[in-house]
């Protein structure tokens, strides 16, 4: 897994946790032996949550059970950014894997204490401390109120090796399914607010269309309002259900000036070259010139390398040239989105 380490420190943190290195934002260990983690990245469905839950379970020797992966937390848990690009695993799991290991030195050192002997000699088992040959033993549950995670992460405490995994890398349930299947209020969508007000947009039938005129008359009913800034139209109700079918009605009141802003279909290609371009700032490494300023000229269109096996140098006098391209392609959301906000009238 990339950024972990096996049996040895490194100077340090994983990127994400560098940014959060609280080791209390990422994980949280309760009396009754739950093991609550949280990340900086959104289930959306992914299974990530599932993955990162078995990273943590290894890495602090607990069954899968007894963690408790809490949905992402602006205020509580850590600073990972956005979740896209599918580098969720990628980004969060060597964060969870070194912030457990230290979760679990900080306890095996608390059980080296009360035992009075050295933490080399504490081993954990299935959530249990213990130390071979004695018959003590004592577990994450009975040592949380002694152990404060309230500290920033270690980058020289060691994690497992990977040969140790018992999870990572096998098939299990996934955690977030069961929830989503029979339909229980997970979401944003099921928040439901004292004086709550539901709110429905009215889409342009084109991109950049101007909204002329609307017959507001077309949206009546008990807590329906129409919403309007500009082009911007939309309603408000006090049900979901009366806001849909009202936003339903107004669109078919509604008369848009449309113009022509799509490029030409069949050449994409000139239409994404005409720009506007964002300009990048590249680091010579010495090896790699002549980066495409985005001319037609072939001035700075191809790379020159210099001294990379197999590859034209050029002390060879030999350039190749080649354009590539592909087709426009829209990163768009898949589904509906919601949010919620609160507004309070301060003058009142």
């Amino acid at each position: 897994m990339t950024g972990a380490r096996s049996g040895s420190a490194v100077a340090t943190l994983p990127r994400d946790l560098s940014r959060t290195p609280q080791l209390d934002r990422w994980v949280a260990v309760h009396a009754d032996g739950t093991i609550d983690v949280r990340v900086g990245k959104v289930e959306l469905g992914q299974g990530i949550l599932t993955a990162l839950a078995q990273v943590a379970a290894d890495e602090l020797d607990v069954e899968l059970g007894t963690i408790r992966m809490l949905a992402a937390h602006s205020g509580k848990g850590p600073d990972e950014g956005l979740t896209s690009g599918s580098m969720s695993v990628f980004d969060a799991a060597p964060c969870v894997r070194l912030a457990c290991a230290n979760v679990r030195h900080l306890f095996v050192a608390e059980a080296a204490r009360r035992w009075g002997v050295p933490t080399a000699d504490v081993e954990v088992r299935d959530g249990r401390l213990s130390v071979h040959g004695r018959p003590e033993t004592t577990s994450y549950a009975v040592l949380s109120p002694s152990v404060d995670l309230r500290r920033d992460a270690d980058p020289a405490v060691p994690v497992k090796d990977s040969a140790a995994a018992r999870l990572v890398g096998t098939s299990t349930a996934r955690l977030d399914l069961p929830d989503k299947i029979a339909g229980r209020p997970r979401f944003i969508h099921d928040l439901r607010l004292p004086g709550q007000l539901f709110g429905r947009v009215v889409r342009p039938p084109s991109p950049g269309a101007s909204l002329v005129a609307v017959d507001e008359s077309a949206v009546v009913g008990p807590g329906l309002r129409v919403v309007r800034d500009g082009s911007f139209l939309g309603v408000v109700a006090d049900d979901e259900n009366a806001a849909a079918q009202g936003a339903e009605r107004l669109r078919s009141a509604c008369e848009w000036a449309e113009t022509d802003l799509l490029p030409d279909e069949d050449d994409l290609d000139g239409f994404l070259r005409g720009g506007p371009h964002e300009s990048i700032s590249v680091v010579d490494d010495g090896l790699v010139d002549g980066l495409d300023d985005g001319s037609d000229d072939g001035s700075d269109d191809v790379l020159h390398d210099r001294g990379r096996a197999g590859l034209a140098t050029e002390s060879s006098g030999r350039v190749f040239r080649a354009t590539y391209s592909r087709p426009f392609i829209a990163h768009a959301s898949m589904a509906p989105s919601c949010a919620v906000a609160e507004w309070r009238d301060t003058a009142a």
